[in-house]
């Protein structure tokens, strides 16, 4: 008796750790039971339980077209892009250089962003992750422009006129490059800040009243 009481237990357990997974359905109809681990901007990483190396796998976001989670929650998949209004997921947003992820997982882009917090919300965003291109774009091109100095000092030639002024430019890109990438970085994140500065009114250590958090 003991040991069939042992054995139920333990036939509970596994089946619960059976329910525990996740499923995907993809874009082609298919489904598989997995467990969610990551999620990114273009793809996601899940632990398949029926693979022999119990390794993750990569799947691209534009393939799936749900994910039902464990504890029930939905997110539906339109073009690649979780559509988080549709779920019952809440929590703060963290940042990434110009990117927005809700709890540090569900990437968030300038359409979902509006949903969240509006218009003028997503237009600060998309203003932050423009001048972050823009920057990344124009630090690049004064990489290029500093290529003659690199070359010149690698060869110990003397440095002309048009090595030196093409150095300049070059620094000069790469300043201004990198500004553009702080400033939309920096607007990124008052974004983020702006979105968890909710008040919230519910329980305190002083009983109900408001929360303020930031």
């Amino acid at each position: 008796m003991k040991h069939l009481l042992v054995a139920t237990i333990l036939l509970l357990c596994a089946s619960l750790c059976c329910m525990a997974q996740d499923t995907i359905y993809t874009t082609d109809g298919g489904s598989s039971t997995c467990k969610v681990e990551k999620q990114q901007k273009n793809f996601l990483r899940a632990t398949f339980k029926n693979d022999p190396a119990d390794n993750m796998r990569k799947i691209p976001n534009k393939f799936i077209d749900k994910i039902v989670f464990a504890d029930g929650t939905v997110v539906k998949y339109v073009d690649g892009t979780p559509q988080l209004r549709d779920a019952s997921i809440q929590g703060n947003l963290t940042s990434r250089f110009d990117d927005l992820y809700l709890e540090g997982v569900y990437y968030i882009d300038t359409r979902l962003a509006a949903h969240l917090m509006g218009e003028d919300f997503a237009k600060e965003y998309k203003k932050g992750k423009i001048l972050y291109t823009t920057g990344e774009i124009t630090a690049f091109l004064g990489v290029i422009k500093t290529f003659p100095l690199i070359l010149s000092s690698l060869s110990n030639d003397p440095l002309d006129k048009t090595v030196r002024n093409s150095a300049i430019i070059g620094g000069s890109l790469i300043a201004v490059g990198s500004f553009l990438c702080y400033r939309g970085q920096h607007l990124a994140k008052n974004c983020g800040d702006k979105y968890n500065a909710k008040i919230k009114l519910g329980p305190t250590e002083n009983g109900i009243g408001l929360t303020l958090n930031f």
